[in-house]
């Protein structure tokens, strides 16, 4: 799961601090679409970060599930990743 750590004592790839995203390679867009984009992009990656500890667990489910051709497969997938988006 990712922890918030010092920027400088982890690699910006493996840390969710918001003091690492300096070090961050980022595309430039002119004015509003930049500010536009940035907050999703944000949320995105902490939603990453509060997942991440059961990623594993819920890929192999869905691999499993996929193979049994079942139509609905986010009730199985949330119980077992523990959160209900």
């Amino acid at each position: 799961m990712c922890q918030r750590k010092p920027a400088s004592s982890v690699a910006p790839s493996k840390c969710c601090s918001a003091g690492a995203r300096g070090s961050l390679p980022r595309a430039t867009l002119p004015g509003r679409a930049g500010r536009a984009s940035s907050l999703p992009l944000t949320v995105l990656r902490r939603l990453d970060c509060v997942l991440a500890g059961t990623k594993e667990n819920v890929l192999a489910k869905q691999g499993e599930l996929r193979g049994k051709k079942l139509e609905n497969l986010d009730p199985q997938l949330r119980r077992i990743a523990g959160f209900a988006f």
